[in-house]
């Protein structure tokens, strides 16, 4: 039986994804991005077949549309549960939690023939969770987030909801 141990062999991560980001309070769609580094500190094992591991790191996405440029700096923390171990391949699932900030450009018309940008920041709150297939004994991990929801709070609360793919490389 493991320990999680095999998943904090390579406890260092780099990450990348694109994907699509939808403003539920409007807005419509947006080309999304996000860059991630981490650190897998906490191996452990859940009854008889449940390893798993805890992660920190630090996340900055990018969300841009025809009128909108959207940056965030968070910190991320969650955990990897290998859900399917097949030797030269794993399946994890990773639900995540992410608390940080963001800066919002927006241009608009203004009525007269000119476009006014406006810039503001939020304090953002995030759920997330992913699944992951682990290869190349650890190093090389292609994942997808179809779940992923993101509220803003500023004067008022906006969410986001996005879809986005990448890999990660451990080290």
């Amino acid at each position: 039986e493991g320990d999680g141990t095999g998943l904090t062999a390579r406890p260092f991560y780099v990450g990348a994804g694109v994907g699509l980001d939808v403003g539920l309070n409007g807005g419509g769609a947006l080309f999304g991005a996000e860059e991630d580094i981490g650190y897998r500190f906490f191996g452990f094992h859940l009854g008889d077949a449940l390893d798993g591991a805890i992660f920190a790191g630090l996340s900055f996405g990018q969300a841009v549309g025809s009128n909108f440029i959207g940056l965030q700096f968070d910190v991320r923390g969650g955990v990897d549960l290998e859900v399917w171990d097949g030797g030269d391949l794993q399946l994890l699932v990773t639900p995540s939690i992410t608390l940080g900030g963001g800066a919002f450009i927006v241009t608009v018309p203004d009525g007269f023939g000119n476009n006014v940008t406006s810039t503001n920041g939020a304090f953002d709150v995030g759920f997330s969770a992913q699944g992951e297939l682990v290869m190349l004994d650890g190093l090389l991990g292609i994942w997808l987030r179809p779940l992923s929801f993101e509220l803003y709070i500023n004067s008022g609360v906006g969410a986001l909801y996005e879809l986005l793919g990448g890999v990660t490389i451990r080290l």
